[in-house]
């Protein structure tokens, strides 16, 4: 089964992010889904 999680680079898009989060709750291991905008900086990466 694929479930393409292995990113390239450090990136990490709102879209992938909410799709590791759907990931982890289809395993039954995330109690609440976590707001990417508190915890993704993208700072160094728009540089």
């Amino acid at each position: 089964m694929d479930i393409d999680a292995w990113y390239a680079t450090s990136f990490i898009s709102e879209k992938d992010f909410d799709h590791i989060q759907e990931i982890i709750d289809n395993a039954g291991e995330l109690d609440k889904k976590a707001p990417y905008d508190k915890l993704v900086d993208t700072t160094y990466m728009k540089k």
